[in-house]
């Protein structure tokens, strides 16, 4: 697979797929000024709307959202989502969507990776790792309100619980590793000494 290579501020040439420069550490700067961007649901041209404090890209057909990695940051902080008075008070979960298929990425047309927003929001988005989020209509406000309500706090306390569960087996799996050592030792020494005799 040939891949490509690009230009850094710093002069140096570097694999394209990479996110950083690998000599000065900046940020791969990806410019699509001027491009078309296709919705991955309905194949129309998507137009640009603005949505709270940033510029998105809507579908006019299903009221799907684009947002580019900046705008998904910002959108779905808690800072932002904290001060929209406009979402609802509290978040309730409904039933997880069933899609057949992956849908390709308004950007680079690869297929998006399906992924449960915060792990338990029960929201599934569409994202790209290089360049963005697909939300279909309705689910933007859906993870606001998630993190709003406190979503993701509760998601990394889970994540937490679960790793410290997982550090206590580790340590009881060690102990009974030390004590099968002892008793292979022993009866390695034991074996080794009666032979002598």
């Amino acid at each position: 697979m040939n891949s490509q290579k690009i230009q850094c501020s710093c002069g140096q040439l570097f694999n394209s797929r990479m996110k950083n420069c690998p000599f000065c550490g900046a940020e791969r700067v990806l410019d699509h000024d001027g491009q078309e961007f296709l919705c991955p649901v309905c194949e129309c041209r998507l137009q640009e709307h603005i949505y709270r404090t940033e510029t998105v890209c809507i579908c006019g057909k299903c009221k799907g959202l684009w947002l580019n990695n900046d705008d998904l940051e910002i959108l779905t902080s808690e800072r932002s989502a904290f001060n929209d008075d406009s979402l609802p008070g509290k978040y309730v979960r409904g039933p997880i969507e069933k899609r057949v298929g992956y849908v390709k990425c308004p950007v680079c047309r690869k297929p998006m990776v399906r992924n449960n927003f915060g792990r338990i929001s029960g929201v599934i988005i569409d994202i790209c790792g290089d360049h963005g989020a697909w939300f279909d209509a309705g689910e933007l406000e859906k993870v606001r309100t998630f993190v709003a309500g406190g979503g993701l706090q509760t998601s990394q306390n889970r994540e937490i619980e679960k790793n410290k569960s997982d550090i206590d087996l580790l340590k009881y799996k060690v102990k009974d590793l030390e004590l099968m050592e002892k008793i292979l030792h022993k009866w390695k020494f034991k074996r080794y000494r009666y032979r002598k005799l």
